[in-house]
Parts: C-alpha cells; sequence; structure tokens
C-alpha cells in the first residue's frame, strides 16, 4: 500500500472512531460485544500497535501514538495522550487519564 493510502486510511478510522464508534452504547450492555468489535476495529486502524481482544469503553480518547497489548482494557471516559505503552492483560477503569 501506498503511503497516502495509508494515511488515508488511518484519517478516516480516526474520524469513525471519534465520530461514530465511541459513542455506541458500552460493551457489557445490549448487544455490547457488538459494539466492541466496532470500536476495536476503528481504533486499530490508526493506532501505532493494537493487540488481540483489546476493548474501548464509551468516550474513550486517546493519540495515534498509543501501543496497546493483548487482551487489555481502555475504561468509559479514559484520555490517553501523547506516547503511551500499555501492555498486555491490563485493565484500565473509568476516567482515568495518562500523560
Amino acid at each position: 500500500m501506498s503511503q497516502l493510502v495509508k494515511r488515508i486510511k488511518r484519517s478516516l478510522c480516526r474520524r469513525l472512531y471519534y465520530g461514530f464508534a465511541r459513542l455506541l452504547l458500552p460493551s457489557d450492555g445490549h448487544h455490547g460485544d457488538f459494539y466492541k468489535k466496532i470500536c476495536y476495529f476503528f481504533a486499530s486502524c490508526f493506532v501505532v500497535s493494537c493487540g488481540k481482544n483489546v476493548n474501548f469503553e464509551q468516550y474513550a480518547s486517546f493519540d495515534p501514538e498509543l501501543k496497546i497489548g493483548d487482551r487489555s482494557g481502555v475504561g468509559k471516559n479514559a484520555s490517553l495522550s501523547g506516547h503511551i505503552v500499555i501492555g498486555k492483560d491490563v485493565m484500565m477503569g473509568p476516567y482515568c487519564t495518562m500523560m
């Protein structure tokens, strides 16, 4: 893939995550697994590295520099800014802020 196509894909995924996916209902609610997969799909397209089975809860925000490991989760209304590295099997609670 050319660099231009990659940049366009990342930009589009980021816009769709922030404009649509992060506003979906929480993953523990009705149809939660479906919403979880949508958030994961869009978020994993624009972050530096995203492991398998990662959960991004409702209203979570983060920079594209994020690296997150397998089976980790970002809680509701969490805010991650800057170059953040989260390992495997890490669960962040709601309203968590990292800079």
